[in-house]
């Protein structure tokens, strides 16, 4: 079993990838105790993404000063929360506690008032000259996943961040978010442990979201590369399972020394080789191929002129499960 999954994402911008959260390692036994019909292993998922073309996604809970302003640009939102609610946001009290309450009136209201919501704040996002950064986002999904989708008013509640090329944004567990659109390489623990509460047609899990989920109000956890002593750039993250370099287009050769744990390498252009030192085995790897690289089993020389190689090993400290 390796430690780490690696993917290749491009995001339909229709229908987006759906609202949803991985638990931490303690959560995920108890959730894969409790139903592993759903939770299908005990392993948490800690994620990064690496944008190859701008990429967008829903991140965290916004704050109650940006909710202020959406509330007020958006007034069927104020109908939906309730004059409790508002008065809270519009008086700025305990932020943490009022975020929490916005995020579970979302994910808890009744169906009726979640359809008529959506109802009223399309009728006002298509009358209005000036619409939120939300609207486009709202319009399009509506059209996917209909009325009564509770992720609809939710995604206004949440942070809406850009991901540029070369970036990366680390998902930590129990994190809200959903990506919208664009291409990247991701990487993951190896789980297939995922809380999902709204954009999506697949099961749905609300009490175990609002049991988990957290609300703070960061921005995102956008990552600038580290430049390394060949070139590479490192992606490095809090976590054993997973960490990625990236060997950039010209990096003709350089040697990877032998490593504890498993490596998988992913060729992004036209073409590079990959060596092993000690025997002199040559691999040629196309756009899109990607190798295998066994604990233990020496150094590795890649050649690459016209590709850019993402490696993926284990923590710096790891060892492969």
């Amino acid at each position: 079993e390796l430690p780490f999954l690696l993917k290749v994402l491009s995001i339909n911008r229709e229908h987006g990838l759906s609202i949803q959260t991985h638990p931490t390692e303690a959560g995920a036994r108890l959730l894969h105790a409790r139903d592993p019909e759903h939770y299908p292993d005990p392993h948490h998922k800690p994620e990064i993404g690496l944008a190859l073309t701008p990429v967008t996604l829903l991140y965290g809970c916004r704050t109650v000063a940006d909710v202020r302003g959406t509330v007020d640009a958006v007034p069927a939102l104020k109908t939906f929360l309730g004059e409790g609610l508002v008065k809270e946001i519009d008086e700025g009290g305990d932020e943490s506690r009022t975020v929490r309450a916005i995020f579970t009136r979302c994910l808890t209201a009744p169906e009726d008032a979640v359809k008529t919501t959506v109802r009223a704040i399309r009728e006002q996002l298509e009358r209005s000259a000036s619409q939120p950064a939300e609207a486009d986002v709202f319009l399009r999904l509506l059209i996917r996943y209909g009325e009564v989708d509770r992720g609809l008013p939710l995604l206004f509640f949440m942070n809406i961040i850009t991901v540029e090329p070369g970036q990366g944004v680390f998902i930590a567990p129990n994190i809200p978010h959903a990506y919208l659109d664009g291409d990247l390489v991701e990487c993951m623990a190896c789980s297939d442990n995922v809380v999902r509460v709204g954009l999506t047609p697949k099961f749905i899990d609300i009490p175990t979201l609002l049991e988990i989920v957290d609300c703070s109000t960061s921005q995102g956890s956008l990552i600038k590369p580290s430049k390394g002593d060949s070139g590479e750039w490192w992606y490095r993250t809090p976590t054993d399972e997973f960490q990625i370099r990236v060997y950039p287009r010209g990096s003709r050769t350089v040697t990877l020394p032998e490593t504890d744990g498993p490596v998988v390498l992913l060729c992004m252009g036209r073409g590079a080789s990959i060596r092993r030192v000690n025997s002199g085995k040559t691999v040629a790897v196309s756009d899109g191929g990607s190798v295998f690289l066994p604990p233990k089993s020496g150094a590795y020389q890649i050649v690459s002129d016209d590709a850019a190689v993402y490696c993926v090993t284990t923590g710096l400290d790891s060892q492969s499960r």
